[in-house]
């Protein structure tokens, strides 16, 4: 991989510095790779390590990287799916449907609301809060318009009000990943989510789907729940890392 390659344009812009994002680092070629970097001009590294090669973080480490969060990835087979309608404890007036252009501006500040301080660019203090805050908002947004980003996003809502909202990028013929999502905390803990997430689900058995994918915060315990309650399971854990140059 070229060093340009790991220009991120879309954290650079938004921070007003150069940031690169490399996922590739070995015993091998992670000191060459942050020389090369840092000639470049690069001024922050972001890359994501597996949680069990312990001698390479505990490498990158000594070189100035610092975990700043723990994503777990979670997969399930969704063949011969059995197709469970959740429901409200208190209410049957929720619906599940795909989003319209008047919805785009309400879920990106539903989830600006709901991921205030959350993610490893939050835990960058030296980056700018409101700017990591509006990530987002932002990725909610692009998820509703460009189809590079998600190719469905679902919306929730009781008595027509916004509830909440999940998006799936179907990746290939084989599997999708469920990728970004979230519930009004009024609607917490009446199974809005799961409802959520079982529709991704039918929608990758619409499309031939063996499996579906999340990625999720090891610290977000009541999402995990969800998941594991529809039959997700853990296979991989990884540490987002960052590093000043």
């Amino acid at each position: 991989m070229k060093i340009e390659d790991y220009y991120s344009e879309l954290d650079s812009k938004r921070f007003g510095i150069n940031i690169a994002k490399v996922n590739d680092f070995n015993f091998q070629n992670y000191s060459s790779i942050l020389k090369e970097l840092k000639l470049k001009g690069i001024k922050l590294i972001l890359t994501r390590v597996n949680s069990e090669k312990i001698q390479l973080i505990n490498a990158l480490e000594e070189n100035g990287f610092r975990v700043k969060d723990t994503q777990l990835t979670l997969n399930r087979k969704i063949e011969n799916y059995e197709i469970i309608k959740y429901q409200l404890k208190d209410s049957n007036n929720i619906t599940i449907s795909e989003v319209k252009e008047c919805e785009i501006e309400i879920l990106g500040d539903i989830a600006y609301n709901a991921f205030q301080g959350y993610g490893h660019y939050n835990m960058n203090k030296l980056l700018d809060s409101e700017e990591s805050n509006m990530i987002y908002k932002d990725w909610t947004i692009r998820s509703c318009r460009d189809k590079n980003v998600a190719d469905f996003v679902f919306v929730a809502k009781v008595n027509d009000d916004v509830a909440g909202f999940l998006t799936l990028k179907n990746i290939n013929s084989q599997y999708g990943v469920q990728y970004l999502g979230c519930v009004v905390e009024k609607y917490r803990n009446f199974g809005v989510f799961r409802m959520l997430i079982n529709e991704c689900m039918i929608k990758g058995i619409e499309l031939n789907n063996n499996w579906q994918q999340t990625f999720l915060l090891s610290i977000n315990y009541p999402v995990i729940s969800s998941y594991l309650k529809l039959g997700f399971k853990i296979s991989e854990s990884n540490h987002t890392m960052h590093c000043w140059l």
